[in-house]
């Protein structure tokens, strides 16, 4: 990565794969990789295409996605996929009862679907609200509980109701890019994932599409 930023390269990326004891894609982290290349390299902005976003824990990925922005002084950007491998994307998201996706519109793939559209809207309002409050199918955030803490009711009394329930929250630190790392988005033939990521473009002007001719500002097709 040093050499190709010699040679003008501007960004470094890996997809996200488990249990690949056959040895083809060794990447089960690509935070992690995300955050080496950066302690090589000056300019290069680093991210994933992408992480898994139905089968894994969205607030986690908010979480890690927001440090690695701010530990790299803002080269950070994100991707996020469906998962279109049964082996690891079952085995991971056995507690939600996702697998991947194969864009036949049957009721898994739909699952998985709705878990998308659910856990980017998650991950948005983690990165960019003050305070969410989340009671999704699949997550809730966060989840209610009692909560009696010295620094909550001096500092941030607005995260439980009158009654001493957490009903919103936050995570910490959150992106130091605004209003939030630019979101890539890698996919092959679903036309309805396209429009989705193209919405999403609409929404906020993140967006950047992962097309046969490599990454590019998104367009209308």
């Amino acid at each position: 990565m040093v050499f190709a930023e010699s040679l003008g390269f501007n960004g470094f990326c890996l997809t996200e794969h488990h249990m690949q004891i056959e040895g083809v894609e060794a990447t089960t982290n690509p935070i992690m990789w995300d955050m080496y290349v950066a302690q090589h390299t000056e300019t290069m902005r680093v991210g994933q295409l992408g992480m898994n976003l139905t089968a894994m824990n969205p607030i986690k990925v908010a979480e890690d996605i927001a440090m690695l922005d701010q530990m790299t002084g803002g080269r950070a950007f994100a991707g996020f996929s469906r998962g279109n491998t049964p082996r690891w994307t079952a085995t991971m998201g056995q507690h939600l009862d996702i697998t991947s996706a194969e864009s036949d519109r049957s009721e898994a793939d739909q699952r998985n679907r709705r878990a998308l559209y659910e856990n980017w809207a998650l991950v948005k309002s983690l990165w960019t609200d003050d305070l969410t409050a989340h009671d999704g199918e699949f997550w809730k955030f966060p989840l209610p509980v009692e909560w009696e803490f010295g620094p909550t009711s001096r500092w941030a009394p607005d995260q439980v109701d009158a009654g001493g329930v957490l009903r919103r929250g936050s995570i910490t630190p959150r992106p130091l890019q605004q209003p939030h790392p630019p979101i890539y988005a890698p996919f092959s033939y679903s036309m309805e994932t396209a429009r989705f990521w193209g919405r999403v473009r609409c929404q906020d002007g993140q967006l950047r599409a992962l097309g046969e001719r490599g990454i590019h500002p998104a367009r209308d097709r």
